[in-house]
């Protein structure tokens, strides 16, 4: 990394922030180039969370640089294409790479929202049946992955994918349907993760709900039973 600092001129912040994988999602301008901070996410079916790594692109005039934790295989399509000579993207400039790089973790979130949202769905069926304390955890964990995951969806939305932005510094007109069609499709991603959100508030509340009709039900049963033995200790 340093050495690609060095033949790139790359600001050291930058060498320190990709080297930080605890950085939140976002983009910066570094005179000749910008600095675009991702987090990837899979959904780990065995353990039933999400994963995370980190995703640092450095996009230059002419030059586009990633660097991720691990290796991957969500970039495979991309190597690809550009192994193609006459491909688009080998004709295209860094705009249009860029924007398929970004697409490809644009799958990735899509990928990984169907997932949880299918589980939140059998989750919501399965509380409305039975709300046993294991479902409710289950609902209390979802709703802390929902929420890392809208973490990492709002930044691309509100600053990764700053269309003016972009416009100005790394992308033709020619790009721009691509970049505004990225951004609508990320603008669904997040308002699905808002949705899955309120059907788990809506266990919790089911939850609640049940505990109390069963305290209500207890307490009844209680009351009843207290009654009945005043009545025969009156009648003896």
């Amino acid at each position: 990394i340093r050495e690609l600092g060095e033949l790139y001129n790359l600001h050291p912040l930058i060498l320190k922030s990709i080297l930080n994988t605890k950085l939140q999602p976002g983009l910066e301008e570094y005179g000749q180039y910008v600095f675009i901070t991702l987090s990837l996410v899979r959904f780990n079916q065995e353990e039933d969370q999400i994963n995370s790594d980190q995703l640092s692109i450095i996009v230059g005039n002419n030059y586009i640089l990633t660097f991720h934790e691990k290796p991957i295989d969500l970039f495979k399509p991309i190597r690809k294409r550009l192994q193609v000579s006459d491909s688009k993207l080998r004709r295209s400039g860094v705009g249009y790479l860029t924007y398929s790089i970004l697409d490809c973790v644009l799958n990735s979130y899509m990928q990984t929202v169907e997932e949880i949202g299918n589980r939140i769905e059998d989750l919501e069926l399965q509380l409305m049946k039975n709300s046993t304390p294991s479902a409710i955890t289950k609902s209390i964990n979802y709703k802390r992955e929902v929420h890392f995951l809208r973490k990492c969806i709002s930044p691309v939305c509100d600053h990764v994918l700053n269309i003016d932005f972009l416009n100005i510094r790394i992308l033709p007109k020619s790009d721009m349907l691509f970049f505004n069609d990225l951004r609508r499709h990320f603008t669904q991603v997040k308002e699905a993760l808002d949705a899955y959100n309120d059907i788990l508030s809506n266990c919790l509340s089911i939850y609640q709900s049940n505990i109390n009709l069963r305290t209500y039900n207890a307490l009844r049963i209680a009351l009843i039973m207290f009654v009945v033995l005043i009545i025969v200790q009156i009648i003896r």
